[in-house]
């Protein structure tokens, strides 16, 4: 008796036919098919899914990233090298899991059924549109987070010691500030949900020419230093 399983047979067969066991979900899977160069090309792929799923895969990259930089700021002449490369890991590694997050996990089943509309699903509801509660989470848990290091750190030669803000202006500019950071993210999270990673790093990546016309403007009316205008950083900034 062959239990469970399943039968693998190639759409066009030819001379070479081979059979054999690959594991598939905990179950055995018998592959009939054509055997090219020693290994049966469907058993290899049911080998490959079973290795990593599809949500894992995009992560690859990333984690490679994480290790080479890690291992590269360990000499002392690639530290600069290995930042670079941490910091492209760490990046690409946040992207993706908020873009997985927003618009590519699967938040029900197809075939669910949903009592309220007394319906039942036909395809995955995938995606998390919740970008600004996620954000509200995320800030949250950060300041928690850096509320133990720093009674942690407070005793030790390590304190951290938050600068004094000295008038009202300069508690103004950190509130705004962090409204506008907090935006930032919120507005990113937000749409990784509706747009892809790729077109969503195509816009940020107008941001240090977008930066620059607001600091002239900014300058024009005398509300920030003026700084000159150098051809060859508007060149990089315009083929970035």
């Amino acid at each position: 008796s062959f239990g469970s399983a399943r039968f693998l047979l190639a759409a066009r067969p030819f001379a070479g036919t081979a059979a054999r066991w690959a594991p598939r979900n905990g179950s055995g899977e018998l592959c009939l098919g054509p055997v090219q160069h020693g290994h049966d090309v469907h058993c290899d792929k049911n080998l490959r899914d079973d290795f990593m799923s599809d949500s894992g895969r995009p992560f690859v990259i990333p984690f490679a990233g994480l290790l080479v930089g890690a291992s590269l700021l360990t000499v002392e002449t690639t530290k600069t090298v290995g930042k670079l490369v941490l910091y492209f890991g760490a990046q690409s590694f946040m992207n993706m899991y908020m873009g997985w997050v927003m618009r590519t996990s699967v938040t029900l089943e197809a075939g669910t059924f949903i009592s309220a509309t007394n319906t039942t699903l036909e395809r995955d509801l995938t995606g998390c549109p919740a970008g600004f509660a996620l954000t509200a989470m995320q800030q949250v848990i950060s300041f928690f987070v850096f509320m133990l290091f720093f009674s942690a750190v407070y005793f030790t030669p390590y304190r951290y010691v938050p600068k004094r803000l000295e008038s009202w202006f300069e508690v103004f500019c950190v509130i705004i500030f962090g409204c506008v950071f907090a935006l930032n993210i919120a507005l990113n999270n937000f749409s990784l949900g509706y747009i892809s990673i790729a077109v969503n790093l195509i816009i940020r990546s107008c941001l240090p020419l977008s930066t620059f016309l607001s600091q002239q403007g900014l300058a024009l009316l005398g509300l920030y230093p003026f700084k000159p205008c150098k051809l060859k950083e508007i060149l990089l900034m315009v083929v970035g």
